[in-house]
Parts: structure tokens; C-alpha cells; sequence
């Protein structure tokens, strides 16, 4: 009795650091006016979508209808997208952190997942080269590991007199894994 007792404590330790609920996502950006290019700053739009087990993010058909935001359950810090391109380079880049509720746009009974999506417009000074990142430590157990980054990289230099966009939909993950022996 003791050793099972033993065992499941153990156990229950050992879970919360294996976060299972975040199961990935993107975050793309494209100016508004992609020929904008005689002033000092360029408007961009940021788009972060991303997917979660239910149970964390609940969601359900009204979330939906009514264009609803939904949060995780189990934490009352707000999802932030902030620079981590150095001080300097974010400040002079003008970006400010953005808060990122997320509106419910698709859950799955069956596969227990949930996504959601976040719009938001940022004026940047033009030439600004940063990256732009959503952290955190609860990527699913099938990774093997517990801390991550979804990283866009924004580049407002005018090609052709344009600016670029982001590449399709795509970012990029940066999964640091640790292994304890």
C-alpha cells in the first residue's frame, strides 16, 4: 500500500513538468500597403493562430458564434508576442508587446483539440529587421521536451520598392530539450 501510495505521489510531481497542452501553431505578418514605403513607419498585420487540448482551452459552438475570446483555465497570465531581438533593436523598431487573447475558431470533441486566432495591426519603422516571438513551457509530451519558442522573423526593408511578407505561413520552433540523468 505504501509503495503504490509512493509511486503516485512521485507521479504527480513529475507531471506538471511535462506541459501536454499546447499543440502548435504559426504566426505570419504582411503590410497593410505592401508599396507603402515613402514615410518613416510601415503598418503591418500579425497573425498568431494556434491549437490546444480542449480541456485547457475550452471552446464550444457559441464561443464561435459570438466571436468569442477563450483562455486557458489553469493560468491568469495573459499570452504576450514580444521582440527578442535585443533592446536596442525592438526600441528602435517601435513594436510594442502585444497582449493576445485568442477568438475561438475550431475545436474537436474527437481529437480534443481546440484553435484559435489573433489579429493585430503594429506600425514599425521601415527598415526594422526583428523577430518576433510567443514563449512558453507547455508543448505537448510527444515532443519529449518542455520549453519552446514560435519565432517570425519581420524584415521591413523595401525590395523592388515593396515590402516583403512573411514566408507563406510559416515560423519556425525552437525546442530547447533538456535531459536530465
Amino acid at each position: 500500500m505504501f509503495f503504490s501510495v509512493g509511486v503516485f505521489f512521485l507521479l504527480q510531481l513529475v507531471n506538471p513538468s511535462f506541459g501536454d497542452h499546447y499543440k502548435g501553431g504559426s504566426i505570419s505578418w504582411k503590410p497593410t500597403n505592401p508599396t507603402s514605403i515613402s514615410g518613416p513607419t510601415v503598418s503591418i498585420t500579425i497573425t498568431e493562430r494556434h491549437s490546444w487540448t480542449l480541456t485547457r482551452y475550452a471552446c464550444n459552438m457559441t464561443t464561435i458564434d459570438t466571436v468569442g475570446v477563450f483562455n486557458d483555465t489553469q493560468s491568469t497570465i495573459p499570452p504576450t508576442l514580444a521582440c527578442i531581438s535585443g533592446l536596442a533593436t525592438c526600441g528602435s523598431s517601435s513594436y510594442q508587446t502585444i497582449n493576445s487573447p485568442l477568438y475561438c475558431t475550431d475545436f474537436s470533441t474527437v481529437f480534443e483539440i481546440s484553435s484559435g486566432t489573433y489579429y493585430t495591426t503594429q506600425n514599425l519603422t521601415l527598415n526594422s529587421i526583428i523577430d518576433i516571438a510567443w514563449q512558453g513551457a507547455a508543448w505537448t509530451v510527444q515532443t519529449l521536451t518542455n520549453q519552446w519558442s514560435l519565432v517570425s522573423h519581420i524584415d521591413l526593408t523595401p525590395i523592388s520598392s515593396k515590402i516583403n511578407t512573411s514566408p507563406g505561413k510559416l515560423s519556425f520552433l525552437n525546442i530547447q530539450i533538456y535531459i536530465c540523468i
